[in-house]
């Protein structure tokens, strides 16, 4: 454990300068920042259904949303179908079996997201 934290960059240039102009298409979309958060801030591997959970429960304020509710069905697909492989594709996630952790870029691409989220509400 302690050397997957030692090897994982949370150098913002390290991350810009590895992936390129596409991480910023990336982040680009309020979800795609917003997941990144999520497994950023998670301990654990996480499945599309526990990302879609916290992400609703964040954009709308529901906590414990139903899986049968429509604020949360549209997320999780968009998020199963889109931003997960979206991210995997970049390396900013890592995507294997159904769950979803951390990758080397994760760390440094939510700090990002961060900064990007609070450039917007001020």
């Amino acid at each position: 454990m302690f050397s997957a934290v030692l090897s994982r960059s949370t150098d913002i240039g390290d991350v810009v300068g590895a992936i390129g102009p596409d991480l910023f298409d990336a982040l680009s979309n309020e979800r795609r920042r917003r997941i990144l958060c999520i497994i950023d801030e998670s301990d654990r591997a996480l499945s599309a259904t526990d990302i879609a959970e916290r992400l609703t429960e964040r954009q709308t304020g529901i906590t414990n949303p139903s899986h049968g509710d429509d604020e949360y069905k549209r997320r999780y697909v968009s998020v199963y179908q889109t931003h997960i492989p979206a991210l995997a594709k970049l390396d900013l996630v890592q995507h294997r079996n159904g769950t979803v952790t951390s990758s080397a870029h994760t760390a440094a691409a939510a700090s990002l997201a961060r900064k990007s989220e609070k450039g917007r509400t001020a």
